[in-house]
C-alpha cells in the first residue's frame, strides 16, 4: 500500500469514527420512568451528552484533530495522533464508567423521581469507537511522517528577501513572475 493511500484510508476512517462518536454521544444511553410530585408516571431519557458532557467535547477534540491531520505538515500530524489517542481513551473511559453504572446517579441526578432506568447499547457503541478513534490515533501519530505533505507544485521558487529588495531597488516588481 502506498503511503497516499494509507493516509487517506486513515483519514476517513478516523473522519467516520469521530463523526460516529458524536452521534453516539448525542443518542439515547438511558430511559426510564419519572414519578412526578402529582403522581403521574412519564417517561425520561437522557442522552450520553446529558449524563456526562465530557465525552462529547473528546469526540469533538477528535474532529477538530481529524480536520488538523487533514490540512497540516507532518509534524503537526504526529502531534494530532497523540491529541487524538488521549481524547479518545478520555471518552472511552468515561463512558466506560458510565455504561458500568460507576455513574448511575448521574440520571438520578437529572431527573428526581426516576423509578425504573433501562441502558440502551449507545454507550457501549460509544465506547467502542472511542477505542477504535485511540487505535487510529496512535496510527496517525507512528506513521504521520511518512506520508505525503501539501504539493509545492504551484509555490513560488524560494527567493532570498534580499533577492526581493534588489529587485525593489532596480525599480522591479518582485512579486511578478520575470
Amino acid at each position: 500500500m502506498t503511503a497516499r493511500r494509507e493516509y487517506t484510508l486513515v483519514w476517513l476512517a478516523l473522519a467516520v469514527v469521530a463523526v460516529g462518536l458524536l452521534l453516539a454521544w448525542q443518542a439515547t444511553w438511558a430511559a426510564g420512568t419519572e414519578k412526578l410530585s402529582s403522581g403521574g408516571i412519564v417517561e425520561v431519557s437522557a442522552s450520553g451528552a446529558q449524563i456526562t458532557p465530557l465525552g462529547s467535547a473528546a469526540a469533538v477534540v477528535i474532529i477538530a484533530m481529524a480536520v488538523l491531520v487533514l490540512i497540516t505538515g507532518r509534524i503537526l500530524r504526529v502531534i494530532a495522533g497523540v491529541i487524538i489517542s488521549v481524547s479518545a481513551i478520555a471518552a472511552a473511559f468515561i463512558g466506560l464508567r458510565v455504561v458500568t453504572g460507576v455513574q448511575q446517579a448521574a440520571l438520578w441526578n437529572t431527573y428526581d423521581g426516576v423509578i425504573d432506568v433501562s441502558a440502551t447499547l449507545w454507550g457501549w457503541v460509544a465506547v467502542l469507537l472511542a477505542l477504535i478513534a485511540a487505535v487510529l490515533g496512535v496510527l496517525v501519530a507512528v506513521r504521520a511522517r511518512r506520508w505525503p505533505g501539501f504539493s509545492t507544485r504551484y509555490d513560488r521558487g524560494a527567493r532570498q528577501p534580499r533577492d526581493a529588495w534588489e529587485a525593489l531597488d532596480r525599480g522591479l516588481d518582485p512579486t511578478l513572475d520575470e
